[in-house]
């Protein structure tokens, strides 16, 4: 088995352990933006890293040789979009709002995706790219934003 094809099979192993346990909190992960449901919320409440679950569920999902075309087609267009007028209205610095009206919108698109938030190392190594957040702000009061988004 190939490195490619092994990566898979823990992927889709791991998929269905944590489809299996969202499912068995009354959670259904068939609709995209679950996180929403009242059962997911209420698990939230319990356990404030649960949302987390979501991103972990999306990552590891299966995903077809199509969805990719279609994401590779349709993310990079409306991240410009999204760029562009957030440039045309001053508003340099609102990764957090931009990286909360995202994945709402490509879920309308039927693009399954999640926002993240603080430090963040991206790599694709086909490319040998690589790219980095640093979150280096300091919470100044319990409902401060911090950082990148």
């Amino acid at each position: 088995m190939g490195e490619a094809k092994r990566r898979a099979a823990i992927a889709a192993l791991d998929h269905a352990a944590i489809d299996a346990r969202l499912r068995g909190l009354g959670i259904d992960t068939s609709e995209f933006g679950f996180y929403d449901q009242p059962s997911f919320m209420a698990q939230e409440l319990r356990n404030g890293e649960f949302l987390a679950q979501y991103a972990h569920w999306v990552a590891s999902r299966p995903r077809s040789p199509e969805y990719d075309a279609r994401v590779r087609a349709i993310v990079p267009r409306l991240a410009g979009f999204i760029a562009d007028l957030f440039a045309e209205r001053g508003m340099r610095g609102s990764c957090v709002h931009a990286s909360s009206m995202l994945p709402s919108m490509l879920e309308r698109m039927g693009i399954w995706s999640f926002g993240l938030k603080g430090a963040l190392t991206m790599e694709v190594p086909s490319r040998d790219l690589r790219r980095w957040l640093a979150t280096c702000d300091h919470r100044t009061s319990p409902n401060a934003e911090l950082g990148h988004s």
